[in-house]
Parts: C-alpha cells; structure tokens; sequence
C-alpha cells in the first residue's frame, strides 16, 4: 500500500514539474530564439522519453547481469548524476 501511495505522489510531482520546466524552455526560446519556438516546445517530452529509454536499457542489463538486488544501487548512482548535473547547471541560470 505504502509503494502505491509513492508512485501517486511521484507521478503527481512528475507532472507539476513537467509544466514548470516547460514554461521556462518556451520563455528562454521566445528570449534567446524566437524561431525555435516549436524545438523547445518538443524538449520537455524528448527528455522524458530518452530519459525511459535510458533507464529501461540499463535497468534491463544490470538486472541480466548483475540481479534485482542492483536495480537500487544503480538507480541512486543515476539519480546522484542528475544531481550533479543540475547544480552544474545553475551557474548558467543564475546569470
């Protein structure tokens, strides 16, 4: 019960940052390029699909290789990268 309570509550999160993250690709196209108004529209959902596509792909050789005991390990070790690239990537927001 309490698993299906964190994915309600991750699948909500998910969506409400989807939208965020849209208006700023969209507000920094219209800024920087206006004419790449429709590239930036696509960003948002391109990022979401690569980011399954990556993530299945792995998931699916650690588990081949390694086990089911290893899909955690290796989910905090992709969830530690998106930490770091974010941080790394404020600087560029901030200014």
């Amino acid at each position: 019960m309490f698993g299906a309570v964190l994915l309600v509550a991750l699948g909500l999160l998910m969506y409400l940052q989807n939208s965020a993250s849209q208006v700023l690709y969209m507000d920094v196209a219209a800024e920087a390029h206006p004419g790449s108004l429709n590239l930036a529209a696509s960003l948002n959902s391109m990022s979401f699909n690569i980011g399954i596509a990556l993530g299945s792909a792995v998931g699916g050789l650690v588990n081949d290789h390694l086990g089911l005991a290893w899909l955690g390990p290796f989910g905090a070790v992709f969830a530690l990268l998106a930490v770091a690239v974010t941080t790394w990537l404020r600087r560029f927001i901030i200014r």
